[in-house]
């Protein structure tokens, strides 16, 4: 007989009885104990030659003799895996079949597959919690349940996935509630990772992988929100939320370990790429870090090669009340290039509120500059597709004349150099609608270059999960800019201020439909309407 065969029987025969396979595995535990024992302490020198590699050859022919195939199936991990696959495919055809009115079915057929996951989450908390288990092997289970959420929260549907709310209760061995909880399925799985990240690491076990899933899946900051540092003696900190006093010492002792780690690594990150983002990140978890953050940014900011944008430099020093250090910056950077509209926008609504004409001044310099910018943005935008928009001013501006009380003719005290008001606002909507059906044609009459441009949404079908977003993105969003800097002017708390602007802008040359309120969602609706004609 072969040696390999004489293998083969030995290891049938010790699987003989429940009780001999019980003996054997204890024996190998034994056994594995003292080789991890002898491996700690083996001298350096040694791990070199035939022996070591015949070392290594057999602790991997171990790992690979081991059953884990038996622990893959007595969790159920491929019968859960064929069953949220074929469900969440199932959802994914209804949503592109019917899109538009299915919405109740696809909520239910969400249901089903989060109460799949919900009800399978206490027994894989239970067996990575076995103090003989490896909680690694639970990873590709909670993988496989993130993905099927994420894919729940991307079929397209119509359904409110977000206001689905499941019952959870998770027991110890004693019966004792270890996770309770009523709440959307997201923050379970946030728990979830947060026990296999903690216990791994109380065990000993590499947690990098862990971690690169649960960024993977965007949820970092949520389960280092679930951790805390616990006290020298290791009692549990008062009105704990944090579902975690069934944790041991090595438990609470890693959770302070990695919220000490996480604590120098964010530091260190901010220091070396400050961001708007990251300082509210830092000071949401860390609030005593506020000070500390802010005199590093000031530094930071005016130092000859800063390493934070200006803009993110303004939006922090707007947050910490530090007007000073915003007036500075405006006077070393030209936020024409550096600062987006919505941070300048940001800026002249904080200046707005100073009580120094001086300073309000500034802002106002701002608000007009951003006024004017909106509207060269939006002629660049439209000036080409829309040949007739010549004509199509010409003709609304005469149409608006006897539309409008003018401010000679108002009588409820506003200042002058205010935007006109409606007489009838009801009247104004066709109005627009034809001002627009002119502009997109040429002055002599000819179809413009929209009317000939193929059609982008043909294979399309009104009824299809993505019909609405392809509309969407063909269609320019000509008012927002505009209108924003415009809301911003109205609101101004100065009225004497507000005219002045106001006057210097109309007297740059500004189109009516420019600040008419629907005057560009018309001409928006016309593109489109041109773009999708067959």
């Amino acid at each position: 007989m072969s040696r390999a065969s004489t293998t083969k029987k030995r290891r049938y025969s010790t699987a003989g009885t429940p009780s001999t396979k019980t003996t054997s595995v204890s024996r190998l535990n034994e056994l594995l104990a003292d080789a991890l024992f002898i491996a700690e302490n083996i001298d350096p020198d040694e791990l070199k030659g035939p022996d070591s590699r015949k070392a290594i050859k057999l602790a991997r022919s171990i790992l690979q003799a081991l059953p884990v195939e038996n622990f893959v199936k007595s969790i159920g991990y491929n019968d859960h895996k064929r069953s949220l696959n074929e469900k969440i495919r199932a959802l994914q055809k209804h949503c592109k079949r019917d899109w538009k009115d299915g919405y109740e079915r696809q909520s239910e057929m969400m249901s089903e597959i989060s109460e799949e996951i919900v009800q399978w989450l206490p027994e894989l908390w239970r067996v990575m919690a076995e103090e003989e288990a490896d909680p690694e092997l639970i990873r590709p289970s909670l993988v496989l349940c993130s993905t099927i959420v994420g894919d729940i929260w991307s079929c397209k549907s119509r359904a409110e996935y977000g206001d689905q709310r499941f019952d959870i209760n998770i027991s110890g061995s004693s019966g004792e509630s270890i996770y309770k909880v009523s709440g959307g399925i997201g923050d379970m799985l946030v728990w979830m990772w947060r026990e296999l990240l903690v216990i791994s690491g109380s065990r000993k076990i590499a947690i990098d992988g862990i971690l690169d899933d649960i960024e993977q899946f965007e949820k970092t900051d949520k389960v280092f929100g679930l951790l805390q540092q616990f006290p020298a003696n290791g009692e549990q900190p008062e009105g704990n939320k944090f579902w975690d006093k069934h944790w041991n010492q090595s438990m609470k002792d890693f959770s302070t370990q990695l919220c000490e780690r996480q604590y120098q690594e964010r530091i260190a990150e901010f220091q070396k790429s400050p961001t708007i983002g990251l300082y509210r990140r830092l000071v949401s978890q860390y609030p005593t870090l506020k000070k500390q953050l802010i005199t590093f940014v000031r530094e930071n900011a005016f130092s000859k090669y800063p390493a934070i944008s200006y803009s993110d430099a303004a939006e922090i020093f707007m947050e910490c009340k530090q007007t000073k250090a915003l007036l500075r910056i405006l006077d070393i950077t030209t936020y024409s290039s550096t600062m987006s509209d919505t941070t300048l926008r940001a800026i002249v609504k904080y200046l707005s509120t100073q009580t120094s004409k001086e300073i309000r001044a500034r802002g106002l310099k701002i608000l007009e500059f951003g006024l004017k910018r909106a509207k060269d943005s939006v002629w660049n935008s439209i000036d080409e597709v829309f040949p007739g928009l010549d004509n199509a001013t010409d003709w609304l501006e005469f149409e608006l004349d006897d539309m409008y009380v003018t401010d000679s003719e108002s009588d409820d005290g506003e200042e002058p150099g205010h935007p006109r008001r409606l007489k009838d606002e009801t009247k104004l909507k066709p109005v627009l609608r034809k001002f627009a059906n002119i502009a997109s044609d040429y002055p002599d009459g000819e179809d413009g270059p929209l009317n000939r441009d193929s059609n982008p949404m043909k294979g399309y079908d009104s009824d299809d999960s993505d019909y609405e977003e392809a509309k969407q993105a063909i269609s320019p969003n000509l008012a927002k800019g505009i209108q924003d800097w415009v809301a911003l002017l109205g609101a101004w708390p100065d009225n004497a201020e507000k005219a002045e602007v106001w006057d210097k802008v109309k007297c740059s040359d500004m189109d009516p439909w420019i600040v008419i309120d629907g005057a560009l969602e018309e001409l928006a609706n016309r593109y489109v309407e041109l773009m999708c004609r067959a």
